[in-house]
């Protein structure tokens, strides 16, 4: 965190964010293709969602994505964590996702930008909706709190998800 705090091109900037929001958009492009396994999700989109808990950490990160493409980073993460490889655990990727959006959404410019009008896919665990981007993420939220509820006494993770 030093490191990106250390930051202050926004050349640096701009090719981090351009980054990981494509490599995040990998998920919505494999499930758009025609042919099926024809594009390969990369193996590392939850290490991939570490990285970008503590990106968005970082102030400078975070207005460079709102002068980027913060929208495509929000769809990005939700998309990411609901493709959960066999050797990750579920509810650690959905505890990793409500962390990005918490602080995503601690900022200011952030939740400016969520006024827009969400016009992509949703991720298949939210119902189809017409709504602005803010709803997609409290959609997403609700259906993350409500998957957890019964479960919430069995474990602290889920507890921790259905409380945030």
């Amino acid at each position: 965190r030093e490191l990106l705090a250390n930051i202050s091109s926004t050349r640096e900037v701009e090719f981090m964010v351009d980054g990981v929001v494509t490599l995040l958009g990998t998920v919505s492009k494999e499930k758009g293709s025609y042919l099926p396994s024809s594009m390969r999700l990369p193996p590392f989109l939850p290490e991939l969602l570490i990285v970008v808990f503590h990106l968005t950490a970082c102030p400078k990160f975070v207005a460079g994505a709102c002068a980027e493409d913060i929208i495509g980073l929000i769809e990005g993460v939700l998309l990411a964590a609901s493709q959960a490889p066999e050797h990750v655990c579920e509810t650690t990727l959905s505890l990793i996702e409500a962390a990005i959006l918490l602080n995503l959404t601690s900022y200011r410019e952030v939740c400016a930008e969520l006024e827009e009008d969400y016009e992509g896919n949703a991720p298949e665990s939210v119902p189809d909706f017409e709504g602005s981007v803010a709803d997609l993420v409290a959609m997403a939220a609700l259906t993350q709190a409500s998957e957890f509820l019964n479960k919430s006494k069995a474990s602290t993770v889920q507890d921790s998800i259905v409380q945030m």
